[in-house]
């Protein structure tokens, strides 16, 4: 993915995380676009999913899902920490 494309694939890979949630051939194509596109949430959710397909290794899935978790934790962190309470 270049670097320009982020804005046009964020859209696509949004509709496909909302329709193909079940097609788990299709998320393990796009799975490693979510960390890219800076979507820990939903990447978590993806590479969960894949942890016991196989159509994806196994290894390779849960270092995603570890590098998800990791990312998901610093956005809710900032989250937390800029909110007022």
């Amino acid at each position: 993915m270049r670097h320009g494309d982020v804005d046009g694939v964020r859209p696509m890979l949004g509709k496909i995380y909302r329709e193909e949630r079940k097609n788990l051939r299709v998320l393990s194509a796009v799975a490693p676009c979510y960390l890219d596109i800076d979507e820990p949430v939903e990447s978590a959710i993806v590479y969960q999913e894949n942890v016991g397909s196989k159509d994806y290794p196994a290894d390779l899935a849960l270092i995603q899902l570890g590098k998800s978790y990791m990312l998901s934790g610093q956005f809710f962190a900032g989250k937390l920490s800029s909110a007022r309470l």
